[in-house]
């Protein structure tokens, strides 16, 4: 009997086995790469006004671009009276933004944010340029009255802006004196060489500044009268706060005083109760602006549509007819100003005690809107 022959092995099929994982740093890249192709959701900013919280920075940035490009702003006006006659001496002017969907934006709101992201060039251009219409209006009979009209920082370190400023001032030199362009105290700190030349620039052409936004009563006036400052304009809470607590060196009672012999007049701003008018006669203040005397008032759409009142002749009245006596006569309506500059200083609009409580004056009635 034959043995078989041993059996040949045979072939296994190579057994397909199971790749091995990815690394977990390559899951990583590639979650990574999706990611950076995916739109970036924008992360709310917590140091944001409250006016835009909730909003990144730069959603912020482009409401404001978006407002200030379609010229949705609103010029409102301030008085600033004597003490304790209460006579109306300036105005101060501020802008309100409106974004497109109606929010209406104080300067406390996007004035910062603007500024940081160079938007306030162009806000301040068409700014300055409307306060020049309206001082011209404001001075056609009066001398007296004078408007503060703010300026950033930022502006005014603009090289464009500066020129044309200055441009424009020249062109005005005729209201050098009733035009107050106004600083903030950072800015005033922060400006360079240049910045101080320009100011130096337009003060010998008459034009006066002031400072505003005081955060401390460390202030050396001889610096800002030789910078041309002629106006410091002081919070209440922090005139008569403590003098620990205002960084003056000297007390507050003795500001005034101070001030004065460098050339430089004192408002304090943001008044609102007759107690704090008491404790600003004590320290000798003769000037101050708050609600007490009159909120903002918003000026007129005519006024900021109206064509340079320079180049429109002023309307000479034709003489009265004689009057027919009649037996019931109609009452009389008061006519109508034939300029917006005629009907600011009517009645005494300026340097006249008003005959009833401080507000609103028939004067400036002509300028803004009442929305009392």
């Amino acid at each position: 009997q034959v043995a078989a022959p041993p059996a040949m092995p045979v072939a296994q099929a190579p057994s397909r086995e199971a790749a091995p994982p990815p690394a977990p740093v390559q899951v990583l890249q590639r979650q990574a790469a999706a990611l950076r192709r995916a739109p970036q959701p924008q992360m709310a900013d917590p140091d944001m006004p409250d006016a835009f919280a909730g909003l990144s920075r730069a959603d912020a940035i482009a409401i404001l671009d978006e407002a200030i490009s379609a010229k949705r702003y609103e010029l409102f006006l301030q008085p600033i009276v004597t003490l304790p006659q209460r006579k109306v001496r300036s105005y101060q002017a501020s802008v309100r933004l409106r974004t497109a969907e109606g929010q209406v934006l104080l300067a406390e709101d996007y004035r910062a944010l603007a500024d940081d992201a160079g938007l306030m060039p162009g806000l301040d251009a068409e700014v300055v340029g409307r306060c020049i219409q309206i001082v011209r209006r404001l001075t056609a009979r009066n001398r007296d009255v004078s408007l503060v009209c703010d300026v950033s920082g930022s502006a005014l370190a603009d090289a464009t802006f500066a020129t044309e400023l200055i441009a424009s001032l020249e062109a005005s030199r005729a209201i050098a004196g009733s035009l107050v362009l106004g600083f903030d105290q950072t800015a005033l700190r922060e400006m360079t060489a240049l910045d101080v030349e320009t100011l130096r620039m337009l003060s010998d052409k008459g034009f006066r500044f002031a400072m505003d936004g005081v955060r401390d009563l460390r202030i050396e006036p001889r610096d800002l009268a030789d910078k041309g400052v002629r106006l410091i304009k002081v919070p209440a809470p922090l005139m008569i706060a403590r003098a620990g607590d205002t960084g003056a060196s000297i007390h507050v009672a003795d500001l005034a005083g101070l001030f004065a012999r460098y050339g430089i007049d004192l408002v304090v701003e943001g008044v609102e109760t007759e107690s704090v008018v008491v404790d600003l006669l004590d320290y000798d203040v003769k000037l101050a602006q708050g609600a007490l005397f009159s909120p903002p008032r918003p000026v007129r759409a005519e006024v900021m549509s109206a064509a340079d009142p320079a180049a429109t002749p002023v309307a000479v009245s034709a003489p009265a007819a004689p009057r027919v006596r009649t037996e019931q006569r109609e009452p009389r309506q008061p006519a109508a100003p034939q300029t917006l500059g005629a009907a600011a200083l009517a009645a005494g609009a300026v340097g006249r005690e008003p005959s009833r409580k401080p507000g609103v004056s028939q004067g400036l009635r002509a300028l803004i809107r009442d929305r009392s």
